[in-house]
């Protein structure tokens, strides 16, 4: 089941829009195969048969009003005259009356119509399965906490993939409100150097460290100051998958009260009674305080 999602104002915690755009005109045709892409798989089928299904309901409407289909009595034989047409199925029942000129126009024209509704559906099936994606989990919260006297943010990282991610490359920031002096409001982003920010093969889990010193955005901020500047972080992940050979990339944000101070995490690798190593996931977001 895939993990519910929170709202952070303006974006949710996959960094999605969370916000109504208005005073911009929506351009679905100029960006079809965005559009298209970028659906679910559920929606993305569903919206292809209802085009599908759309399509032979006009095109039958026509076969209905122009007649000239033998063996059609009812509208619903000339609907599935108009498949068989858009498939190019032709069981030879139903077939167009050589004499009427028009009804063997609109044939022509569904056949041209499904030759290339059947390229254009070819093409984004192929882009959405090729489409290369990730499989990195994150901990639900972050935690802060004294490591050797050097005070930490930490959060942690998974390939839930058997497959290796190479030169995985960690980018963190954070988002939060700044008041200039002449009272206007503004989003800064600030960058948050990590100890480490390259994985050379990434495959199982990876704790993330961030040094808060003076030179952090975290320096200086309490949870109260950071609720008042609606303070984000954000985690972004790069990488090559070993498979496929494509880039890759993840990304993540955690609000201010993601964050658990005076915390740590949970040991998650250990050894079974006979020496092998495991991965307990039931730990992964685990705190200790």
């Amino acid at each position: 089941m895939a993990p519910q999602l929170k709202y952070y104002g303006l974006i949710d915690s996959n960094g999605r829009p969370n916000f109504k755009v208005v005073g911009l005109k929506k351009e679905v045709f100029s960006d079809l195969f965005h559009f298209f892409i970028t659906k679910s798989w559920f929606q993305f089928i569903s919206i292809l048969f209802l085009i599908y299904i759309t399509a032979n309901l006009i095109f039958g409407c026509f076969y209905f009003l122009l007649g000239g289909i033998d063996h059609a009595e009812k509208f619903l034989d000339y609907f599935f005259f108009s498949i068989q047409t858009m498939g190019t199925i032709g069981y030879g029942y139903m077939y167009p009356n050589t004499d009427n000129i028009i009804t063997n126009f609109v044939v022509s024209v569904e056949t041209y119509v499904g030759i290339l509704f059947t390229a254009f559906v070819t093409g984004l099936f192929y882009s959405k399965f090729s489409l290369p994606t990730s499989n990195v989990m994150y901990t639900k919260k972050m935690v802060v906490n004294l490591d050797n006297d050097v005070l930490k943010l930490k959060f942690k990282i998974s390939n839930k993939r058997n497959s290796n991610i190479i030169n995985a490359d960690l980018k963190v920031s954070m988002l939060k409100l700044v008041i200039n002096p002449d009272g206007t409001r503004l989003k800064k982003i600030f960058d948050m150097k990590l100890l480490r920010h390259e994985i050379p093969t990434f495959v199982l889990t990876f704790t993330a460290e961030h040094v808060i010193d003076e030179f952090s955005p975290f320096y200086g901020e309490t949870h109260q100051s950071l609720l008042e500047k609606e303070a984000l972080v954000s985690i972004i992940i790069t990488g090559v998958d070993e498979v496929t050979s494509q880039t890759i990339h993840s990304k993540y944000y955690y609000a201010f009260d993601d964050i658990m101070w005076n915390a740590k995490f949970a040991d998650v690798i250990f050894k079974d009674e006979f020496g092998q190593s495991y991965l307990d996931y039931r730990n992964f977001d685990k705190i200790i305080q």
